[in-house]
């Protein structure tokens, strides 16, 4: 929400990831310890104290990576180059009703998109296996596997429409 906040000026309309992003490179992002406002209030904006507090939290880069909307291997080879160089990355996905019922049952494995289109969503992407994409979702323990899921190969390869490669943070002393 710190970014979030700033970015969508206190509208929930939803946002891009690299708009989010450029905030984070620009002037950092408070760590949830020290920002009151928490995960769910995108109304207020951060304090004077919090954005000095965010300047030890700077991305030191980002940069978008190729996606096809097909069922080409294109999104999951150049995420696969990504984690394989070992930097997170962010993709954007529809929401389809059934991603919110994704649970621990088979290890929190979503093969494909059903039911009405809810919208959009950022999740990052920390690793990958045969199966597909492990991402670590903003929603809690209560989804999926404890808050991770793996997504399938092909879902990845046919639905995710935005993919961000993030470097590391820079390595300022805190405040």
């Amino acid at each position: 929400m710190y970014t979030y906040s700033q970015v969508d000026g206190g509208v929930d309309e939803g946002s891009y990831i690299e708009s989010n992003l450029q905030v984070d490179q620009q002037q950092g992002i408070d760590d949830q310890s020290d920002y009151y406002q928490g995960n769910f209030d995108y109304l207020d904006q951060p304090s004077s104290a919090e954005r000095v507090h965010a300047v030890n939290w700077k991305l030191t880069s980002w940069s978008d990576l190729p996606v096809s909307d097909s069922s080409t291997s294109v999104n999951q080879q150049s995420i696969e180059t990504a984690l394989a160089a070992g930097d997170p990355v962010v993709i954007g996905i529809p929401v389809y009703d059934n991603f919110f019922y994704v649970t621990g049952a088979n290890n929190g494995y979503y093969a494909r998109a059903s039911g009405v289109l809810e919208g959009n969503h950022a999740i990052t992407a920390l690793g990958y296996n045969s199966q597909g994409l492990v991402i670590e979702n903003s929603w809690g323990a209560g989804w999926g596997n404890n808050g991770f899921a793996t997504l399938s190969w092909s879902f990845v390869n046919q639905d995710v429409f935005d993919a961000v490669q993030v470097g590391p943070l820079t390595t300022g002393q805190p405040v």
